[in-house]
């Protein structure tokens, strides 16, 4: 589907866009990414709205320009550039079917030039997303076309989330309704579902290297999660969401420091193998100060040592995730009971949390023990066995303590 009522040719649409890629310039990056080439697709907009209008008006007329989608036609009959020429930052990604062929569509936050569908409906259609996407089967979905450019240039295959969260009827449908299910007949199917790529959102912000997550992200994975119920169908399997631990984030800034792109890519191949969630587990994540849960930081690092040899065990991407266990553990099991203890005005209560806090931590240093040594391969059984028991005798001390604390309510 268009934003023209007329038909339009490809040729029509291949021209203008031509012409505009002409009007614009390639992208430099910036910041901390300002090592990264650039990339032809990348464009940033020179004129203001008013200039590019009147350059485009010199070279088309209003009819050819409404057609394309360039212009848009409103009640009053008047026209204006279209937002995604007009928008803010100046950042257009064009899109083209092949290397060295006129783009056949501009995208950016705004949504698409040409097209009506969100941007992800049509990513596959462009060589450099598909030839990457055959690559790693995946597509990463930005929440920003700043994030999409940096990605971009990275050479990793990407969309932005533009309009996907007003979708309605067959565009959802379409989107989440596997390919054996889906009547093709009625609107236009996304590529991505057709080719069985596997969608993954990004859950952080790639362009300022910030670990917060984009705002408008749980809103618009809720409604998909919502639609998914509605149509019954389960969405696990193909969509996930990028949720990179602390020290994982933090390997990929240092490779950003290093300016070097192939370190940079390797750091995001790494987060994708082991800090992917699907869209359920994503929505149980605990929100608001935006601190690890011990579950992530322990998976994290059951990870990390799974098959590891002694030299892997003693890097500092593995202490960095210990101390992000410790740290989760202690705000988040620890700190509650002295401040429960410090906040009960019965002193055998305050004693009871004071030793259930102790507890807690000498059961967090034995677990941590017992998982950094479980699979070396120096592992004695024997002393396996012991520090098991151990935890276990401790999990016990603490159930009493607990029972003797209920006992008083």
């Amino acid at each position: 589907m268009t934003n023209m009522e007329q038909p339009v040719t490809l040729a029509d649409i291949g021209n203008v866009l031509a012409r505009i890629e002409g009007l614009t310039e390639a992208a430099p990056s910036t910041g901390p990414w300002e090592f990264l080439a650039d990339v032809r697709s990348v464009r940033r907009i020179q004129s203001d709205a008013e200039s590019l209008t009147q350059q485009l008006r010199a070279d088309y007329s209003d009819e050819q320009l409404l057609r394309v989608g360039v212009l848009r036609r409103h009640a009053d009959n008047g026209v204006t550039l279209s937002p995604v020429l007009a928008d803010e930052r100046r950042q257009l990604v064009l899109l083209r079917s092949g290397k060295e062929q006129q783009p056949f569509d501009a995208v950016n936050d705004a949504g698409c030039l040409v097209s009506s569908d969100p941007p992800l409906f049509t990513a596959t259609r462009d060589w450099l997303t598909d030839a990457r996407a055959q690559e790693t089967n995946r597509v990463l979905v930005f929440s920003s076309t700043a994030d999409w450019c940096v990605g971009r240039q990275l050479g990793l295959a990407g969309t932005t989330t533009a309009q996907l969260a007003s979708m309605q009827g067959d565009a959802v449908r379409h989107l989440l309704t596997p390919s054996d299910q889906r009547d093709n007949a009625n609107g236009n199917v996304p590529l991505i579902r057709q080719n069985d790529y596997r969608l993954v959102f990004v859950a952080f912000q790639l362009e300022t290297l910030s670990l917060e997550e984009p705002p408008e992200l749980l809103p618009l994975l809720q409604r998909l999660v919502h639609a998914a119920d509605i149509l019954q169908q389960n969405t696990s399997g193909w969509v996930r969401v990028l949720v990179p631990s602390r020290p994982e984030f933090e390997q990929l800034v240092a490779a950003v420091s290093f300016a070097d792109a192939q370190m940079v890519r390797k750091a995001i191949d790494a987060m994708l193998k082991i800090s992917t969630l699907s869209i359920a587990e994503f929505l149980r994540r605990p929100r608001g100060n935006h601190a690890e849960t011990y579950v992530e930081t322990r998976r994290t690092l059951a990870q990390q040592m799974a098959g590891s040899d002694r030299a892997t065990r003693d890097s500092l991407h593995v202490r960095a995730s210990v101390e992000a266990m410790r740290r989760a553990y202690h705000e988040q099991f620890v700190e509650p009971a002295v401040v429960a203890a410090v906040n009960d005005r019965d002193p055998l209560r305050q004693v009871i949390l004071l030793a259930s806090a102790e507890m807690l931590e000498k059961f967090s240093e034995a677990e941590l023990e017992r998982l950094l040594d479980r699979d070396s391969p120096q592992a004695d059984p024997m002393l396996e066995r012991e520090k098991l028991e151990d935890a276990l005798r401790i999990a016990e001390a603490a159930a009493k303590l607990h029972r003797e604390m209920m006992r008083g309510k």
